[in-house]
């Protein structure tokens, strides 16, 4: 080959790669999705649109406030501390670890799960940072679950899969133990007992299923978002193109009505963090025309509770913070006597 033909050749690859990046920039990638044969399969109870009716529903309902409740967690931001395409995995679990909330009925602790975990270990389940899709996230944590943040927190890139990048914890640099970051023994992992995907949603659909569940994450296409001034309702009701540019994976808490037109919206929760958007969320709507083609296609999963608690890494107790209920190999006099453990 010429190394006119090799260039070509170069061009036409980076070409090609530029396009597909272009396609999911944001993370969505669709090819990721799971088969409704495997989504059905878990399928228990059932879906809430079939024990109610849409004139049960509420004009507005918002899971941040419930009769003055917070019922959802944390806001994320998928972009620190550097560019990361899993705003599918934003969604996911912000919609997961919101239903655990609900129904603990929002009892302390909150448990944020790890998204980073998922991008180390889920790699036959979605691409990390490359991409993937929330429903491939919740197949991911119904086969494995998922730690919470506090075992492996956010890094923003694929890492590899092993015991300590599923939870770690590190010793004390100047303490007589490894000095080093190690797996953790005893820790909760967190599962979905079954998820589903709603393909062309009605608005009874998605609306009892948020009322009577918790949040969904929804695709859209989110070039609007991006300079969307604050204060006001995202109504962009028709593509640029003959139809939309599915690139991004929210979540929706709810919905309401604003008062000066009464223009009705989704309550969306974004994954750019606080500064964007209305301190990280946004109103698009009006409801029932498609803005974004936020109701094409939407994920839900139910939790799975309590989560699982038990020794799912290696023996920890040679270090300076033993997981396990009783530590194996210091005594509770050397405990008294090493005051580090305090830190």
């Amino acid at each position: 080959m010429s190394p006119r033909e090799v260039a070509k050749l170069c061009t036409c690859t980076l070409a090609m790669y530029l396009l597909q990046a272009a396609a999911h920039g944001q993370g969505l990638d669709r090819s990721y999705a799971v088969p409704e044969a495997e989504w059905r399969a878990t399928l228990r109870a059932p879906l809430p649109h079939t024990l109610s009716e849409l004139w049960q529903m509420p004009s507005e309902f918002d899971w941040r406030n419930v009769e003055g409740t917070n019922f959802v967690t944390m806001d994320l931001n998928q972009h620190i501390p550097k560019y990361c395409g899993s705003c599918y995995l934003n969604a996911a679990i912000s919609v997961l670890s919101d239903r655990i909330k609900i129904a603990r009925k929002a009892a302390f602790p909150d448990v944020l799960l790890s998204r980073q975990e998922v991008i180390n270990c889920g790699t036959s389940y979605v691409n990390g940072c490359g991409g993937g899709s929330a429903s491939a996230a919740f197949k991911y944590m119904h086969d494995h679950g998922v730690p919470d943040e506090t075992c492996m927190p956010y890094q923003a890139e694929n890492q590899q899969c092993d015991a300590q990048r599923r939870c770690m914890n590190c010793d004390i640099p100047s303490g007589t133990n490894s000095r080093e970051c190690y797996p953790v023994q005893h820790y909760t992992r967190y599962y979905v007992s079954e998820y589903g995907v709603m393909s062309r949603p009605s608005i009874h659909e998605m609306k009892a299923e948020i009322f009577l569940r918790g949040p969904i994450a929804c695709m859209i296409d989110c070039a609007a978002l991006r300079t969307l001034p604050r204060g006001t309702i995202c109504n962009k009701t028709e593509p640029d193109g003959s139809e939309w540019d599915f690139d991004h994976e929210i979540s929706v808490a709810g919905w309401g009505v604003e008062a000066a037109t009464g223009v009705d919206y989704w309550i969306v929760r974004n994954s750019w963090g606080t500064p964007m958007g209305d301190a990280g969320w946004h109103r698009v709507g009006p409801i029932g025309q498609n803005a974004l083609g936020i109701e094409t296609e939407c994920t839900w999963a139910t939790p799975l509770l309590p989560g699982i608690t038990k020794d799912f890494g290696p023996d920890d107790s040679a270090h300076d913070f033993p997981s396990a209920d009783v530590p194996k190999m210091i005594s509770n006099r050397e405990l008294v006597k090493d005051t580090t453990w305090l830190i």
